[in-house]
Parts: C-alpha cells; structure tokens; sequence
C-alpha cells in the first residue's frame, strides 16, 4: 500500500475514534443510560453507537482485506514479473543459441565455398597439367606431319624437276644423236670447201 492510503486509514481510524469519544462525552453529559431499556433516547445512542462501532469494525476489516490483497497483487506481480523474466530469459537464451548455430552454418558455407573454389582450381589446374603434354604432343606431331607433308611436297618437286632435267638431258641426246646421223660428219676436206 502507498504512504497516501495508510495516511487515509489512519485518518479516517482517528476520526471514527474521536466521533465516538465525543457520542460518549454527550451521553455522560446528558446523563442518558443507554443500558436502560424503556429509554428511548438512549436506545438510539446506544443504536448510532453500534452502527459506528460496526462502521469502524467494517472499516478496519476493509483496511485489512485490502492490505492482503494488495500484498497478494504485489506478490502476483513480483512471481509473473519473475516468470516473464525467465520466459524473456529462456527465449534470449533460444535465440542467441539459434544465432550461434547460423554464424556457425555461414561459417561453414564460407569455409565449404573457399574449398570448393580452391578444388575447382585444384582440378583446372590438374586438367590444365593433363592436357598440355597433350596439346603439346600434338602440336609437335601436327608440326611433325607438316614438315613431312611439305618435305615429301619439296621431294616430289626436286624429283619432278630432276625427272624434268634427266627428260630434257634425254631428249637433247636423242636429238642431238638424229641430227648427227643425218647430217655427214663435217671433214677436212669439207671445210675447205665451204671456205
């Protein structure tokens, strides 16, 4: 209960006291007996007595009861504050064990593409080292075959031109050899005469 309330209690208890201190001060100075029976005046201060006694009883039972209810609605409060506490704790507690579980999944999904990255590179650079030789080989087996073709090409030319040259040597003989054996051989005596 706040200072307010307990002041007001205690206000309100001095102030029934007081009521009934004075009720008590008029029936001594009036002499009246509120213990008689055929006294009608005394019978209805003996009735306001009882109603303000009643009234201070209800009151202090009132006073009471709301103490013990705001006491229990302090201690309701108190325990769903500590229960809403640990809910609030259990969930930030979930919550940052769910955060760690995905730091640690991002952390692994960065580690697993850094070494899928470096195993396609791993395997590029194994290909590219099978491969080469090979590109190589037949780089050189392709310079290989077109040096050959254009050896065999350069034979066959100098053959051919050799042919050419051995054909054009026979047939330069073979005329020559007609035209020695139809014209009579040139003599002395011949070349004397032409002279």
């Amino acid at each position: 209960m706040s200072d307010v309330t307990d002041l007001s209690d205690a206000r309100e208890a001095r102030r029934t006291g007081e009521l009934l201190s004075q009720l008590d001060a008029a029936l001594t100075a009036a002499q009246i007996d509120v213990s008689d029976p055929w006294d009608s005046l005394g019978r209805a201060f003996a009735i306001v007595r009882f109603g303000f006694e009643r009234m201070d009883a209800l009151l202090r039972e009132d006073r009471a009861h709301r103490l013990q209810t705001a006491a229990a609605l302090e201690a309701r409060q108190a325990r769903l504050i500590a229960e809403a506490r640990a809910v609030a704790e259990t969930h930030q507690a979930t919550a940052q064990h769910e955060l760690a579980k995905l730091d640690r999944m991002m952390r692994k999904a960065e580690t697993d593409l850094r070494r899928a990255h470096l195993a396609m590179q791993e395997t590029i650079l194994a290909t590219l080292e099978q491969v080469t030789p090979q590109m190589v080989g037949a780089v050189k087996e392709a310079s290989v075959i077109r040096a050959r073709a254009f050896n065999r090409a350069l034979y066959g030319r100098h053959v051919a031109a050799g042919v050419a040259v051995v054909l054009v040597v026979i047939g330069l003989t073979f005329a020559l050899g007609r035209m020695s054996k139809s014209d009579p051989p040139v003599t002395a005596s011949s070349q004397g005469d032409v002279q």
